[in-house]
């Protein structure tokens, strides 16, 4: 239950809530400051000014409640909670010329709505801020808020083997709410998860909001790793996607990105070499055609030129950027055809589909690392960076473009949405009838590449559920109401 006051004044003035030293939501991690006084799901009171019936000041505080329904997965008991408990401290009264109630507080209640405890589950979610070298973890109570424990490890065997020690001594219904960062997170991740552990991923993006919304200020881990948790309880354990162990993919989306490494340095090797050319023999240079010297014609040709010329410093230089362009490119060659052959071994449907090449397909399988850790089609989009993003007014009905998301699978769903607008029929056809709809071109690929994902996270799933070993564990979802109001606390 998240509770605000309303104080009504029946002459000029007004009370603000933060005068009352006994609110919950003052003293407690929400507590309203400056700009984001109302953080989500605070709803500021209404002000209303009555008029004034009889002389003397008086003041009217109303308490208004709204239960939220909170959606937590993993079943537990369900934790005793304390009722209001009366507050004798006079020094507590309200700051105000008005009278007030001193002997109860909170005052009179008015719920709204029917408010009830029963199936409440209780659990903790377990945020995880990740480096290279340490990992700093803060664990919140699930229901309240609160700060259960906080614990600094290192990015260590044993240090996942203390985190695991540390959350069996907090409560047996918990969740890892990691920052998805898998360059760093990775290993924590697959210890947790050999350790029977649930883990979710929180992309960094999601933190921002959770940051604004509290009162203490600055940058630290545990702040970090107090954001990651609290990012975690307002979008909801099960819009997140699961980490998931897929050792196949593992092994594609290694080879992918050292190969992407590999061919951005021949890249920039292959630059160089044509600025030296540019002072050694310039004919060469100008004959030379984009990404021709990937060809080991073209490359003999520039090496019997350079054979030719005085032996040089610059010459030896380019000798030797020369030779290392060709040792990349035997080795590019030899890496797509393993990654062919672990694509065939895994998903040899998704070689099937038009458009889609090895490399294109390594990227997605890399990516996506588990189809099953998305529920639906439309999770699997919004991760992708191509959910529509509805941005309407009146008559207008636009959705631009979504900036967000995974944008390596963005980029290999639009290398696949244009080859298909290129070569495809049916896919012609379709933007055709968008075209005919008012929409632009892009707007036409933006709704193509929806579609496309949607077959390609139908074909991901049919191929992993051929393989049971690999799915993830399903949570039980359990819909509970709000909590009873605590005691309060000065």
């Amino acid at each position: 239950m998240r509770v605000t006051f309303s104080v009504t004044p029946m002459h000029r003035g007004q009370l603000h809530a933060r005068s009352c030293r006994h609110d919950p939501l003052v003293d407690g991690p929400y507590r309203p400051s400056g700009r984001t006084a109302y953080p989500r799901g605070i709803i500021p009171p209404p002000i209303m000014s009555p008029a004034r019936s009889h002389p003397g000041s008086s003041t009217e505080i109303r308490l208004s409640a709204r239960a939220h329904p909170t959606i937590i997965t993993h079943p537990a008991h369900a934790p005793p909670f304390a009722p209001p408990a009366p507050c004798d401290d006079d020094a507590a009264q309200i700051r105000s010329v008005a009278t007030a109630p001193t002997e109860v507080c909170p005052p009179e209640i008015r719920s709204v709505g029917h408010i009830s405890n029963e199936g409440t589950v209780h659990m903790i979610v377990i945020g995880v801020d990740t480096h290279k070298r340490s990992h700093t973890l803060v664990a919140l109570d699930a229901v309240t808020g609160a700060t259960r424990g906080q614990l600094r490890i290192a990015a260590t065997d044993d240090g996942t083997l203390e985190a695991l020690r540390f959350a069996a001594e907090l409560d047996d219904a918990r969740v890892w709410a990691v920052e998805d960062c898998r360059h760093v997170s990775g290993r924590l991740e697959r210890g947790l998860l050999a350790g029977g552990e649930e883990v979710v991923r929180v992309a960094p993006g999601l933190t921002e909001t959770s940051r604004r919304a509290v009162r203490e200020a600055g940058k630290s881990d545990p702040i970090d790793a107090t954001a990651i948790a609290r990012a975690a309880l307002r979008e909801g354990i099960d819009t997140l996607p699961v980490a998931h162990l897929d050792e196949q993919a593992l092994e594609i989306r290694v080879l992918t990105d050292y190969r992407d490494q590999i061919v951005s340095e021949r890249v920039r090797l292959a630059n160089r070499l044509r600025w030296h050319l540019v002072q050694l023999a310039p004919d060469v240079e100008a004959g030379l055609a984009p990404a021709s010297l990937d060809h080991p014609q073209v490359r003999a040709r520039v090496a019997r030129r350079l054979a030719r010329l005085p032996r040089t410093p610059q010459c030896r230089v380019a000798k030797l950027i020369l030779k290392r362009i060709g040792q990349i490119t035997v080795e590019e060659r030899e890496l797509r055809a393993e990654i062919k052959q672990l694509i065939e071994a895994h998903c040899p449907a998704l070689l099937d589909e038009h458009g889609c090449g090895p490399i294109t397909a390594a990227i997605i399988i890399g990516h996506t690392a588990g189809a099953q850790r998305f529920a639906t089609d439309a999770r699997f989009a919004r991760h992708t960076g191509t959910a529509p993003i509805p941005a309407s007014s009146g008559t207008t009905q636009r959705h631009p473009l979504h900036r967000g998301g995974n944008r390596q699978l963005n980029r290999a769903i639009h290398v696949i949405a244009l080859s298909k607008a290129r070569t495809d029929p049916a896919t012609r056809a379709y933007l055709e009838r968008k075209h005919a709809e008012g929409k632009s071109r892009r707007e036409a690929i933006r709704c193509l590449k929806r579609h496309v994902a949607r077959r390609i996270w139908r074909i991901l799933y049919a191929a992993e559920k051929t393989r049971p070993d690999s799915a993830p564990a399903r949570r039980e979802t359990v819909s509970v109401g709000a909590p009873a109001l605590m005691r309060c606390i000065r």
